[in-house]
């Protein structure tokens, strides 16, 4: 009889559950508000599953990583590692993407009404990854 999981499948799935439950999900929420009444949001960035790209991408020389923002509002605004880079429809997935150097990134946006969410994203060269983020 053999074991369903081998000694190193249990270690790595104990690993990547840990790591998932290690991740912020929500950071740094501030009141908004909507029309006339006061509403606090609570927003969560949703970090799609890489997926291989068709096409590489160069960044500075080297292969990148490709981010497609579906953020709503479309004008919410956008910062990469502190840097403003532009408005949520500015990187929709048409007519482009963001195209960004492999590694850790710390993404942040806010909306109009000024809610300001932040989430730490890991790219990997040669792929591409959702941001999703719905705050109508």
């Amino acid at each position: 009889m053999s074991a369903p999981f081998s000694r190193f499948g249990r270690i790595l799935a104990a690993a990547v559950c840990l790591a998932f439950l290690a991740a912020p999900a929500i950071a740094h929420p501030r009141p908004w508000r909507h029309h006339h009444r006061r509403v606090r949001a609570h927003a969560v960035i949703v970090i799609g599953t890489p997926r291989p790209l068709h096409r590489v991408v160069i960044v500075d020389g080297r292969p990148g990583a490709v981010v497609d923002f579906n953020v709503k509002p479309k004008s919410s605004r956008i910062w990469v590692d502190g840097t403003y880079r532009g408005t949520a429809d500015e990187f929709d997935g048409f007519p482009r993407k963001m195209h960004l150097r492999p590694g850790r990134h710390v993404v942040r946006i806010v909306t109009p009404d000024g809610v300001d969410v932040r989430r730490e994203v890991v790219l990997a060269a040669g792929t591409e990854v959702d941001v999703n983020l719905d705050l109508r």
